[in-house]
């Protein structure tokens, strides 16, 4: 016969069990909750514009944290605008006291020589430019008429050079809807045109600098160096990414349906110098001895792991990865601004190195599966984390394709992407166009109407190539 108070301490034992197994799922679980509570930018890819207050290095209303309030800090050097040179004023108006403000004379006719200048920047009123094209037609004393023809360098569209690269900025790189820019040309410039003309205007700028895109693509694909990245986009209510490839004076952009290696190569095309890019799988084709693993991802890797609780293994190594990131970055400024030579600087990073990599073995075999699997992750790139050490013009990070896509990432929450493939052509070669001659410090607005003028009369269209 069983001891009922056995059976009752089987019962018990069995229950005990059950609850720590159900303790151990629910104490995962809320590790995963918490952990997913403390992603913001600074731990993670996701953008700043998400952290809503979620990122303690981040102080609402202030810059940068630290408590400092908006704008100049107290003690910094203001700047103020230059005076224009006398020839580049259009109207100058003389101003002369009525009495002397001591003794209340009436002030000599002769004034001292250096007056005081102050500047007024004004705009004129705008009247947009009507050019009527009358064609005329004459009989022949055989009997034939014949009427005159347009000329080929004369739009057969209502809009000319200079208004249809207006709407392709108004468009293209301020990134107003069509209405708003319907609105705009009426309210600054007094021109009425349809909706439907502004998208014929967006695919004549398009085709008209299509010549000078694709230069452009093959330049980037020449360099020794090339920053890439990618981000969602939308094209036909569909999931598409909008890619970019930089240089330090050329940087192109590129529409396209996938994110993988395919599409990494059709971008890259020839080229065969240093690429710097995140830990994306779609550039593992990339051969690794030529390739920069960017350090900003790495930082945010580091930061999440040194979040977690104090005195954990992550947190230990994530703090001691991100002490020898500090050091890292502090001698690589050196390097920047020319105190420290690169030979010199190679010495520095020959035991940080060593430090950072048996960080990184250290946590890959740490028994901790989180710090596990980031650690592995980060160490397989080991051979692409310090190319930029030994390779004169490679940069730590990826910052600067991360800048150029800022563009198309607030274009894309705007509006949604684009709605046809002629869209997405006519959006990366403006991007393209853009982004270029800022780096170049090239009128923008001049570039696209001398594209228009080239493509109208069947000329040279400009170069988007550095002089």
């Amino acid at each position: 016969m069983i001891d009922p108070r056995e059976a009752r301490i089987a019962e018990l034992e069995a229950e005990v069990a059950a609850l720590r197994a159900e303790n151990a799922v629910l104490r995962k679980r809320l590790e995963q909750i918490e952990e997913k509570l403390g992603v913001n930018s600074s731990n993670s890819s996701m953008p700043p514009s998400t952290d809503r207050g979620k990122n303690p290095n981040r102080t609402a209303g202030t810059k940068g944290g630290g408590g400092r309030p908006p704008g100049g800090q107290k003690g910094h050097r203001g700047t103020s605008r230059a005076l224009l040179p006398a020839e580049q004023v259009d109207t100058i108006v003389n101003h002369t006291p009525d009495s002397c403000a001591g003794c209340g004379r009436r002030p000599p006719k002769s004034a001292l020589a250096d007056p005081t200048r102050h500047q007024v920047l004004d705009l004129p009123r705008t009247k947009p430019l009507v050019i009527e094209h009358r064609c005329w037609a004459y009989a022949c004393r055989c009997g034939q008429t014949t009427r005159a023809t347009l000329p080929a360098d004369v739009p057969r569209g209502v809009c000319g050079p200079r208004l249809l690269a207006t709407i392709a900025l108004l468009t293209g790189v301020f990134r107003l809807s069509r209405r708003n820019a319907q609105r705009a040309l009426s309210v600054l410039f007094g021109v009425d045109i349809a909706l439907g003309t502004l998208s014929e205007a967006e695919q004549i700028v398009s085709e008209s600098v299509r010549v000078a895109d694709a230069g452009a693509r093959a330049h980037v694909q020449n360099e020794p160096v090339l920053h890439m990245d990618e981000t969602s986009w939308r094209e036909r209510r569909t999931g598409a990414w909008l890619w970019v490839a930089a240089t330090s004076l050329v940087t192109v952009f590129m529409i396209a349906a996938g994110r993988g290696t395919q599409t990494a190569k059709q971008l890259l095309g020839r080229f065969s110098g240093t690429l710097v890019t995140d830990r994306l799988a779609t550039y593992g084709f990339w051969a690794i001895s030529r390739r920069q693993v960017c350090w900003a991802h790495l930082i945010r890797t580091f930061c999440a792991l040194a979040e977690t609780t104090e005195g954990s293994i992550a947190h230990g190594i994530g703090s001691r990865l991100i002490a020898q990131t500090d050091k890292l970055f502090a001698a690589w400024h050196r390097v920047r601004d020319g105190t420290l030579t690169r030979a010199q600087f190679q010495l520095v990073m020959r035991p940080m190195r060593k430090e950072i990599l048996a960080l990184l073995r250290e946590g890959a075999s740490c028994g901790v599966l989180k710090v596990m699997s980031r650690c592995k992750g980060i160490y397989r790139h080991r051979r692409a984390l310090f190319t930029f050490a030994r390779v004169d013009g490679v940069e730590p990070t990826n910052n600067q394709a991360e800048r150029a896509l800022r563009h198309g990432v607030i274009l894309r929450k705007t509006s949604f992407g684009t709605h046809s493939a002629a869209g997405s052509r006519f959006l990366e070669r403006m991007l393209t166009v853009t982004e270029t001659l800022r780096q170049q410090h090239r009128d923008v607005l001049e570039f696209l109407v001398d594209a228009v003028h080239a493509h109208f009369t069947q000329t040279r269209s400009p170069s988007l190539l550095p002089a």
